[in-house]
Formats: C-alpha cells, sequence, structure tokens
C-alpha cells in the first residue's frame, strides 16, 4: 500500500497489509449539540489571538473547532452505550478514571460542551 511505510534495515515487515488511520489530534474542547436530525460531537481547541503590531498573545482566545461528527440519533445512542461500557472496562483493568475538577461543563441551548482546564 502507498501510505505503509518502510520497514528499518533489518527489521522484516510485519506480516499481512498493515492499516492506518488519520494522525491522531489532540483537543482541549468538546461540544455537543442535538438536533431533530442527529448528534453533532464537535471537538475544538482555545488559541491565544497573537496581536500583529506587538507578536504578543492578546487578551482574548479564539476558538478552532477542528473536527465535526454528525451522528443519526440510534448510532450515538450505541456509542453512548459503547463509551460506558468501555470505561467500566477501564476501571476494571486499571481503576478508577480521576476526575478532572478543572474540566467546565456546560449545558445549555440543547448542546454540552466539556473544556479540559490547562493547570495553572
Amino acid at each position: 500500500m502507498a501510505n505503509e511505510p518502510k520497514p528499518a534495515p533489518g527489521v522484516p515487515p510485519p506480516p499481512g497489509p498493515t492499516i492506518f488511520g488519520p494522525a491522531p489530534q489532540g483537543f482541549t474542547m468538546v461540544a455537543v449539540n442535538v438536533t431533530a436530525a442527529d448528534f453533532q460531537i464537535l471537538f475544538g481547541n482555545r488559541r491565544a489571538i497573537i496581536d500583529p503590531k506587538t507578536a504578543q498573545p492578546a487578551q482574548q482566545m479564539a476558538l478552532e473547532w477542528g473536527l465535526c461528527i454528525s451522528l443519526p440519533a440510534p448510532i450515538a445512542k450505541q456509542l453512548s452505550e459503547a463509551l460506558a461500557k468501555s470505561a467500566e472496562g477501564y476501571v476494571a483493568q486499571f481503576g478508577a478514571i480521576p476526575v478532572d475538577s478543572k474540566a467546565k461543563i456546560e449545558m445549555g441551548m440543547g448542546a454540552v460542551a466539556l473544556e479540559a482546564k490547562k493547570p495553572a
């Protein structure tokens, strides 16, 4: 396949094809918007706006959405159940999942947003 990396010299290639997906991205914000047609899950980051005159970060932050996933209600419900079961399995294998007390959850207008706060 065209997107497969070449093995290092002296290292045999893995058996069978290797499947690669998109590169993982880190996001600090998640928003869920519910409409009559679907559930929209948005992932994004807050970024500092750079003042062009001073080349310094401005007081204002910008919200940059990087990915939006739209799911019909039946799939969104199955995803919710799968995430709950996965979390239970994680706890059984690795222990309790800590709650981030700095994470902020906002609800309103049919949407839920979660923002992971960076440590001060």
